[in-house]
């Protein structure tokens, strides 16, 4: 079994008393775009 790298984000204080003013929806686009980033990163690893 092989392990899989995991995504970390950090965030400031500050950043998170901005987010919560977000809206569901930008939730969950923030969400999307961070999945799919870390996808990528992904596929351009295995393929080195």
């Amino acid at each position: 079994m092989s392990k899989q790298a995991r995504p970390i984000q950090y965030f400031s204080p500050e950043y998170l008393e901005q987010c919560k003013a977000l809206t569901p929806q930008q939730i969950v686009e923030f969400l999307e775009d961070f999945r799919l980033a870390f996808a990528a990163q992904q596929s351009m690893e295995k393929k080195s």
